[in-house]
């Protein structure tokens, strides 16, 4: 065959088969998340956007208020959250602070046990967070994390924040 030995030739049909395989891989590239904000070298991402929404329709229907405002501004408000959030995280993480994680673990079994009774059984609060697109391991997870975060939060007002923070008396009557 024109003086190309025949292991030549099927190497040669290998690679345009495998390299033809990666070109139609790469020209159909696949969206799997994308990233809104980055803080502290730390990507929040539109699944976790997604979520912080979900979440805070799901708590406000449990505490049966209504939902006053549209979803941009929902998803902005939560957006913003969760760049304080981290920002406060890298804060106590650069100060050395650390949190109560028995404390956390018990505050999300608290809650789930509220949801159970709310909703009447596990299956049905499952079924709850299914709908909005979650398991109740998400749940756990992203309760955890709030939690982490407020107790982060209330180290970091208490270190640099509330010494630095002088109400005089007069001040107070004033107000009064």
């Amino acid at each position: 065959m024109n003086g190309i030995p025949r292991q030549g030739l099927l190497l040669v049909v290998m690679l345009t088969v495998v390299s033809g395989g990666v070109q139609r891989a790469a020209a159909e590239p696949r969206l799997v998340d994308r990233i809104v904000a980055i803080v502290d070298e730390e990507a929040i991402l539109q699944s976790d956007l997604n979520r912080e929404v979900e979440l805070y329709k799901m708590e406000k229907d449990y505490a049966g208020e209504a939902i006053d405002v549209d979803d941009e501004t929902i998803r902005r408000e939560m957006l913003d959250r969760l760049i304080e959030s981290k920002l406060i995280i890298a804060a106590a993480k650069q100060a050395d602070m650390t949190v109560d994680e028995e404390a956390i673990e018990a505050s999300v079994q608290e809650k789930i046990a509220q949801f159970v009774e709310h909703f009447g059984s596990m299956a049905a609060l499952e079924r709850e967070l299914g709908r909005s697109g979650m398991t109740l391991a998400d749940y756990r997870t992203r309760r955890g994390s709030q939690l982490r975060d407020q107790q982060y939060l209330r180290l970091v007002v208490g270190r640099f924040i509330r010494p630095d923070v002088e109400v005089l008396e007069n001040e107070v009557r004033e107000y009064y």
